[in-house]
């Protein structure tokens, strides 16, 4: 069993979603969104830029954003000055990372 740390993750490892993408999700108005305004309150998807449900953003998945975009390991022990704190992902951008670096 290997007890190294885990490394940060780099932007390049887990930044899946193309700028172009992104760009999109971010100025797109989710469908229903106007019946359902009352369930948004702004987050979005730190990876792809959805806008997210509360419901989603409480129950969903979580990482560790370093102030040089680096996404850290679960339980990793980053100095104060280092770190951005937690972000919500969506679900389908949770896939995409791996689990040592996300949680609930």
């Amino acid at each position: 069993m290997n007890n190294e740390p885990l490394p940060l993750l780099e932007p390049e490892v887990w930044q899946t979603c193309p700028e172009p993408q992104r760009e999109r999700n971010e100025r797109t108005i989710p469908k229903g969104y106007w019946a359902n305004r009352h369930l948004y309150s702004g987050a979005q998807c730190h990876i792809c830029l959805k806008s997210m449900t509360d419901k989603a953003t409480e129950k969903g998945w979580w990482v560790h954003m370093t102030v040089d975009l680096q996404l850290a390991p679960v339980g990793a022990e980053i100095a104060e000055d280092r770190s951005q704190g937690w972000f919500p992902i969506g679900a389908a951008c949770a896939k995409t990372i791996p689990l040592q670096y996300r949680k609930r």
